[in-house]
């Protein structure tokens, strides 16, 4: 009897840990299918591989570019070269897709930018010139901003939480501010105050009202004010294009000539970088835009036509 009472403790606890296992494998089974490969869950990193979307069966991604993730968790993938924008449930199985090729409403020549803020989608149509906008299911509601052209190539998209909209525009080579009706707010670089961009190619919101510019051409990520000025300069990767914070104030940015991901703190002192060239999980081809939404950081991997999704943890 008194070996069954030293056991009994032990074979509880097994128990118990493999009914968790068990839970994890069903909970992974259950919101994957065969658009979505799933990671291992590797909890000794700050970023855990969830799953790789690649799109439709029918119509896979083909030079996917940007990404935005709704408040609802559905997943937003600016499908450039397919001329359309593909729609994914927050587990990465696909839900729908709108747009097509042509200048028409509703219609893209290759979007390359999207963002999400209140119930609609705003999105870059980079070759015919402009910015349109979409409920959440995908109809058009009309142009950003309405009216004059304000924006010639607009890139990278993001909004805050107020619904001002921030918006790269590769022909005056600057970052444009709107609020929500659309109307300019500022404008920085382009000429305007101190700060002169050389193509940038991507863009995030910090706090105090900051954002972050990846100055591609002039390889350097910029952390600027309100008012333009520069607070910050960190200049390790290449060719820095997509940008994202976690909601620990750590930063990411896409070295896409180096198909790494470069991770910062919030003075954008480098931390680490992860990702090597290749078409494996963990591996990337030429990473693109970057979102970060809930704990989870969504990567771009523009090369191998696939979003990847990773668990950031503290």
């Amino acid at each position: 009897m008194k070996d069954r009472k030293v056991k009994l403790p032990m074979v509880l606890a097994l128990t118990t840990a493999m009914t968790v296992a068990w839970a994890i494998i069903m909970w992974r089974l259950w919101f994957s299918d065969a658009a979505v490969v799933l990671g291992r869950g590797d909890q000794t990193v700050n970023e855990v591989f969830l799953f790789a979307v690649y799109g439709d069966d029918h119509r896979p991604l083909n030079n996917p570019i940007g990404v935005a993730v709704a408040r609802n968790g559905y997943i937003y993938v600016a499908d450039a070269d397919n001329h359309q924008v593909q729609v994914f449930y927050p587990n990465g199985r696909f839900a729908f897709a709108f747009g097509g090729p042509g200048e028409g409403e509703g219609q893209f020549n290759y979007p390359v930018g999207v963002a999400v803020a209140g119930n609609r989608v705003y999105v870059s149509d980079l070759n015919n010139h402009r910015i349109q906008v979409f409920d959440m299911g995908g109809g058009y509601q009309g142009l950003f901003p309405s009216g004059e052209k304000q924006v010639l190539a607009p890139t990278a998209i993001t909004a805050d939480r107020q619904e001002r909209i921030y918006v790269v525009d590769k022909a005056s080579q600057s970052v444009k501010v709107f609020d929500k009706a659309g109307r300019l707010l500022n404008e920085i670089g382009g000429g305007y105050g101190e700060i002169s961009l050389r193509f940038p190619m991507g863009l995030a919101l910090a706090g105090r009202g900051d954002m972050l510019i990846a100055d591609s051409g002039n390889a350097r990520l910029l952390l600027v004010d309100d008012m333009g000025e520069v607070r910050k300069e960190a200049k390790s990767a290449v060719m820095p294009r997509g940008v994202a914070v976690d909601a620990y104030g750590r930063i990411y940015v896409a070295d896409s000539f180096n198909h790494r991901i470069i991770q910062f703190d919030d003075n954008l002192v480098e931390q680490k970088a992860f990702g090597v060239p290749g078409e494996e999980n963990e591996q990337f081809y030429y990473p693109d835009g970057l979102a970060y939404a809930r704990g989870r950081l969504y990567i771009v991997d523009r090369g191998n036509n696939r979003v990847v999704v990773y668990a950031v943890n503290q």
